[in-house]
């Protein structure tokens, strides 16, 4: 559940490119009307589109706004392949918005995970008092390769025109080297190597 809601809150964050979406889909088939988008709410649009969608007797429920709407909501349950195609479609969205499709030249998405491995080092303080069950290990288990799986959907599996680069975070980078096989061209930089130099703060800060 937690996932679910973290990947709500991601797509929540650029829900402009949803309400865009909408607005463009009812003004291609509305061209002859004069409609004033900015005084409508995103139900109202949801509700002109989907009124739109039954005159001409077609389903939404393949199309991106209802994908997009899904993921927006943080009530609806995600499904396991939802949440670990979540960041690929995202990024397809992106993708799609900030370049011009007559345009041969494109730009390919820059990708930020923070502290991507926050999940599964939170379940281990939370079960650090006592040995694990089966049950608890099984869990640790499916969130880590969760967020592998996530990662590797745009990083490897996904379309590689559309990502320029993906920056990862983390405490540590164990989940990454367990799920090296699904990630290309990993580069890994700690405080103890050469780029130490850039993290952390100076004796003359601390002082």
């Amino acid at each position: 559940e937690k996932m679910g809601a973290a990947v709500a809150k991601m797509f929540r964050k650029h829900k402009y490119l949803y309400r865009e979406y909408l607005i463009a889909r009812i003004a291609f088939r509305k061209k002859e009307e004069e409609i004033n988008f900015q005084k409508m709410s995103d139900e109202d649009l949801e509700d002109t589109l989907e009124d739109i969608l039954r005159g001409e007797k077609r389903d939404g429920s393949g199309q991106k706004w209802f994908t997009f709407r899904k993921y927006l909501n943080s009530d609806i349950k995600k499904t396991k392949a939802e949440i670990e195609t979540s960041l690929k479609i995202l990024t397809k969205f992106l993708y799609e918005r900030f370049n011009d499709k007559r345009k041969e030249e494109k730009k390919g998405v820059y990708i930020f995970i923070d502290e991507y491995d926050r999940p599964v080092n939170k379940l281990f303080e939370k079960y650090c008092d006592h040995k694990m069950t089966k049950g608890e290990k099984e869990f640790v288990k499916e969130t880590g390769e969760m967020i592998t799986s996530m990662i590797s959907q745009v990083a490897k599996s996904g379309d590689a025109r559309m990502i320029e680069r993906v920056v990862i975070t983390g405490a540590y980078d164990g989940l990454i080297k367990a799920g090296s096989s699904r990630l290309n061209n990993v580069e890994t930089h700690t405080c103890l190597n050469q780029d130490g130099v850039y993290y952390g703060f100076t004796e003359v800060e601390i002082c």
